[in-house]
């Protein structure tokens, strides 16, 4: 309907005659594009040249098994099967302006084989001025959680994270709160997190979180012990999605134990860039609510 009004015809045959005269279209963000959508367009324009746009290292537009015959009709990303097919040209786009490279480099090893690179300098570093990283050291910083998570409704909680998340936050001034943007990746742990910390802060899934950016990034992992089926705490695009939406500075709570013994997280706290401390370093147990 919007289409209607917008090309000024009344008539459905003047619509699909403006529909033939369209001859190139742009595709953003095609990841989250499934192969049904895109065939439908296809048809909608039947002579028009598509450019999809996107990074097949993202998430497909819903949770994805291959496994899963309907998931395999109706879920896969129409940029990841173009690529998979190998018959359209194909530019790669290696430059990126978010963050600087030191920032970029978690998800560079991780998922594009260190083929990424930075235009972007940032003299500014908040976890040095926080006290939390040495002068002249990339802003990356990893929290080791010794406390154990518990299972809720089908997800995760665990406390000790959430307080240590909350002694965290008060090492940051007041007014960086629409700076910083909390990534948990179990909804539980999402919804323990909110009601601690009141509407204030940006508190996200790992799906929510895609497409956003902010100059402060927290990961919160949450999980503390394996189990049987960890597909979804191992899935990379999900851990690249996770890791890489900062702009000055990435923090990841974890259990060292869980976190180093699992790829892909291995791969991005495996790096010397981080500095490495335990939660017991931030502070006091004793947790109040954030101002």
């Amino acid at each position: 309907m919007i289409l209607y009004r917008l090309l000024g015809s009344y008539h459905t045959s003047g619509v699909r005659g403006q529909l033939w005269e369209v001859d190139r279209i742009i595709v953003d963000e095609a990841s989250l594009l499934t192969e049904s959508a895109f065939y439908c367009l296809i048809r909608a324009f039947p002579t028009a040249k598509f450019a999809l746009i996107g990074d097949d290292q993202q998430l497909p537009p819903f949770m994805f098994d291959e496994g899963i015959l309907g998931h395999e009709l109706a879920a896969r990303s129409a940029l990841s099967v173009a690529l998979k097919r190998g018959n359209v040209p194909v530019i790669d786009l290696v430059e990126v302006y978010r963050a600087p490279q030191t920032l970029v480099q978690p998800y560079n090893r991780l998922s594009y084989e260190g083929r990424l690179v930075s235009r972007k300098s940032d003299p500014i570093a908040p976890l040095t001025s926080a006290g939390l990283v040495k002068n002249g050291r990339p802003q990356l910083l990893f929290v080791n959680v010794r406390g154990d998570s518990q299972k809720g409704y089908n997800s995760l909680h665990n406390v000790k994270e959430k307080e240590a998340l909350i002694r965290l936050l008060r090492r940051f001034p007041a007014n960086a709160k629409n700076d910083i943007m909390i990534i948990s990746l179990y909804k539980d742990q999402k919804h323990q997190v909110e009601r601690a910390l009141g509407p204030e802060y940006d508190v996200l899934t790992v799906d929510s979180s895609q497409g956003k950016e902010k100059p402060i990034v927290i990961v919160l992992t949450t999980r503390s012990k394996k189990a049987e089926d960890m597909r979804f705490f191992n899935c990379q695009k999900r851990c690249t999605v996770a890791v890489s939406r900062q702009q000055r500075a990435l923090i990841i709570f974890g259990s060292t134990p869980i976190l180093e013994k699992n790829h892909p997280w291995s791969t991005v706290i495996g790096g010397n860039d981080f500095t490495r401390i335990e939660d017991c370093d931030l502070g006091s147990t004793k947790v109040a609510p954030v101002p």
